[in-house]
């Protein structure tokens, strides 16, 4: 998951990148593959995963599951990193289950 979390987050850091055919193609193949998975990640590689798919429209379900995974483990996380979480979490809406935790802590 580790890796995972670096490749996602170069390739999101990088407009041309994310937006070509082959990182559009990586971050649905990312989303097949790590959705189901994600209490396989650490609340740090969670957080990572959510920070470099919260930009990307085709990774809805993974920002989900990686928010999910951190509802659990809030506690864990530095302030600083849940304020960016915060800030990752906003696509998926005010109202999501997910956000609101977030946004208590911040």
């Amino acid at each position: 998951p580790a890796e995972v979390a670096r490749l996602l987050a170069l390739v999101a850091k990088s407009p041309g990148a994310s937006k070509s055919k082959g990182g559009k193609e990586l971050f649905a193949k990312a989303t097949q593959a790590f959705a189901q998975r994600a209490r396989d990640f650490s609340p740090k590689e969670a957080n990572d995963v959510a920070l470099s798919v919260s930009s990307n429209e085709g990774c809805g379900p993974l920002l989900e599951a990686m928010a999910s995974r951190l509802e659990r483990c809030l506690s864990e996380l530095q302030p600083s990193q849940t304020l960016l979480l915060a800030e990752a979490l906003l696509p998926l809406g005010i109202e999501h289950s997910a956000v609101g935790p977030v946004l208590d802590r911040c």
